[in-house]
């Protein structure tokens, strides 16, 4: 129910500001709405990876939970419990092609 509260709070400030049309908030992700500072997870979605790993690259405290899971085409997210993880999940996803293979998620 928080989450639910939260995503709405936030597509009506997107919608009050003019940032996005009625028909473009029912197509957004909960996870768009995320960022490093309100997200408990940073998650790898395998069915949404293309292959570059280019964001892998980047990635040195997740490195291996994360080339391990995209080398067994296995999903899975990780806890940010600090400062350090949450600027490198923040690089991560930020460095991401598809904008959905590394993502955002509240758990």
């Amino acid at each position: 129910m928080k989450n639910n509260q939260h995503t709405m709070r936030s597509l009506l400030t997107l919608l009050a500001l003019g940032l996005c049309t009625s028909t473009q908030a029912d197509s957004i992700d909960e996870s768009q709405l995320l960022d490093a500072n309100t997200a408990s997870h940073v998650c790898y979605r395998a069915e949404d990876d293309i292959g570059s790993r280019q964001w892998l690259e980047k990635a040195d405290i997740f490195y291996q939970a994360l080339a391990d899971a995209a080398k067994a085409k296995q999903s899975l997210c990780l806890a940010l419990t600090n400062d350090a993880q949450r600027k490198e999940a923040r690089a991560l996803v930020a460095l991401d092609a598809t904008k959905r293979t590394v993502i955002w998620q509240i758990k």
